[in-house]
Parts: structure tokens; C-alpha cells; sequence
């Protein structure tokens, strides 16, 4: 009887570790949360710093595409002056609104690439859960480790009726109070 006993209390306390381990491994889930959210934090203010570098040096390229047009299309004024056509001439007109033209052009380009390239570090940053799922990770941690004592304290209440009324259960004792259920036959089901 002793040992039947000593069984329950080993069981409890395996119950009481189990518990133990999983409240733990749900503080620990908890905790990675927080530092895997101060991560994607950290990820967004880079992110956010690297697209503002992004789009300064698409201004940067911008602004340096309208002064090379502006410088072509100065060399090209000066070249037709030096030919002796002037400068109400179609043909130097057209010449001068194109080269203008490429050049508002190309700064747009670069402008807009500067933009899409901060805008997808931006996208790449904000994606991944968040410190709620730790939390949720938590509180079902918390729950298995509840279930874990209630089964712990069944199996001692379970080993102390064992102890109490023995194999059968009650009425196999002599009680005449208690009418023995029995045990049904499952031997005839295949």
C-alpha cells in the first residue's frame, strides 16, 4: 500500500514538472515575441533611414540629369549661334525642347526609381507577426500546464481510491451497501 502511494506522489510531482516546463516554454515563447517585435522594430527605423537615403540620392541623380541637359542644351544653343542660325529657328527649337525634355525625363526616372526602391525596403520591413501571437503562445502554454496539475492531482485522488476500495472498485469489498455494477464483456467485439 505503501508503494501504491509512493507512485501517486511520483506521479504528482512528474504532473508538477510538467507544469513547470510548459509554464516556462510559454514564457520563453512570450519572450521571443518581444525581442523577434523589438527586431521588426529595429527592421521598420532602418528601413524607413535606408528609403529616405534611397530617395535623397534619387534626388541627388535628378537634380544631376537636369544639369547635364541643361549643359547640352547650352553647348547646343552655342554651337547654333556659332553656325549664324538663330535661336527663334525650328529647327534649333525642337532641338533645345528635346533635349530639355530628355532631361526632365531622365531626373523623373530617377526620382521614381529612388521611391520604389524605398517603398519595397519599406515592405520588406513590415512584414511578420507580432507580440500578441507570444502572448497567445502563452496563454495556451499556461492552459497545458494547468491540465497537466489537474491530470497530476487526478491520478493521486485516482491511486487513493485504489487504495481505498482496491482492484474492482466498490461494492467488490463486502459493502452490502453498494451494488456492484460489473465489468462489462467487450471480448465478443472484434
Amino acid at each position: 500500500m505503501a508503494s501504491m502511494s509512493a507512485l501517486g506522489w511520483m506521479m504528482g510531482a512528474g504532473a508538477l514538472l510538467q507544469a513547470y516546463g510548459l509554464y516556462e516554454q510559454g514564457r520563453m515563447a512570450r519572450i521571443q515575441a518581444g525581442r523577434e517585435q523589438v527586431f521588426r522594430e529595429f527592421a521598420m527605423w532602418n528601413a524607413e533611414r535606408e528609403g529616405g537615403l534611397a530617395i535623397a540620392v534619387s534626388q541627388r541623380v535628378a537634380l544631376e540629369e537636369r544639369r547635364q541637359a541643361d549643359l547640352v542644351a547650352s553647348r547646343a544653343l552655342a554651337v547654333a549661334a556659332a553656325s549664324g542660325a538663330g535661336v527663334s529657328d525650328p529647327t534649333v527649337v525642337d532641338l533645345l525642347a528635346r533635349t530639355r525634355g530628355e532631361g526632365v525625363y531622365r531626373a523623373n526616372v530617377a526620382l521614381y526609381e529612388g521611391e520604389a526602391r524605398a517603398r519595397s525596403m519599406r515592405i520588406a520591413a513590415a512584414g511578420g507577426g507580432n507580440f500578441d501571437e507570444g502572448r497567445s503562445l502563452q496563454a495556451g502554454f499556461n492552459a497545458a500546464a494547468a491540465g497537466a496539475l489537474f491530470r497530476g492531482g487526478a491520478g493521486l485522488y485516482a491511486k487513493s481510491l485504489y487504495d481505498r476500495y482496491g482492484l474492482n472498485g466498490p461494492g467488490t469489498s463486502g459493502d452490502s451497501a453498494l451494488i456492484d455494477a460489473g465489468t462489462p464483456d467487450f471480448s465478443s467485439v472484434a
